[in-house]
């Protein structure tokens, strides 16, 4: 398990650092000359925040990794670098730390010889904005007060404990369609051994068991 985790954070350093990486999941002009935070930086910072204010996972991240050089700036400032920085770069590293788990792991946990994954969606609430509002979706609270929601879906390796797959999209998102793409990234990880898919039972329809059987 030392040497996976060895080689996780050495590839998804050498992915992070690269410039198809960066170039690929900035937004627009994001991340200039002139931007105080680099993409490293942020992508740094949002991997290793923890639920704490903005300020003090800044202030967490600089003394424990000193020669990041990340400077001292405002939490608007992090915020607004945030959003230069799209969520495919996270959807990327998940696939990568899915492969690397896969062709890596030794003796996976097996039910009967089978590998068990479960698929299942959340709702999630995101921060108040009228633009999160017009995004995402809505739904009105106990006060009647319209606050911005959006769907979370996840495919799961029940036996070894690991998030495969994961992806956040509109309030009340079609969830079958969510459940195909898990099945498609599912795909890329050419995994060979027999497995078992769990839903529950809002997911079953005839195109759902047409690509599973495919």
């Amino acid at each position: 398990m030392q040497s996976l985790f060895k080689k996780l954070i050495t590839e998804s350093k050498k992915l992070i650092h690269s410039d198809a990486f960066h170039q690929k999941h900035r937004l627009g002009n994001g991340f200039s000359r002139r931007s105080k935070l680099s993409f490293l930086s942020v992508m740094y910072f949002i991997l290793a925040q923890e639920n704490k204010a903005i300020s003090i996972n800044l202030s967490n991240l600089q003394n424990i990794f000193p020669l990041s050089k990340i400077p001292y700036v405002s939490k608007q400032a992090v915020s607004k670098a945030r959003q230069k920085l799209s969520s495919t770069a996270f959807q990327e590293l998940c696939l990568l730390f899915s492969n690397l788990y896969y062709t890596q792991r030794k003796n996976v946990s097996l039910w009967h010889g089978f590998r068990i994954y479960a698929v299942d969606g959340s709702t999630i609430q995101i921060p108040m904005s009228k633009e999160n509002i017009e995004f995402w979706g809505s739904n009105p609270n106990q006060y009647g007060i319209e606050e911005p929601l959006a769907s979370a879906s996840m495919l799961y390796d029940v036996m070894e404990g690991i998030v495969v797959d994961a992806h956040i999209g509109k309030y009340r998102m079609n969830e079958r369609e969510s459940a195909a793409k898990h099945i498609d990234s599912f795909m890329k990880l050419k995994i060979t051994d027999k497995s078992i898919f769990l839903f529950d039972r809002g997911y079953p329809s005839y195109e759902l068991f047409q690509k599973l059987v495919s």
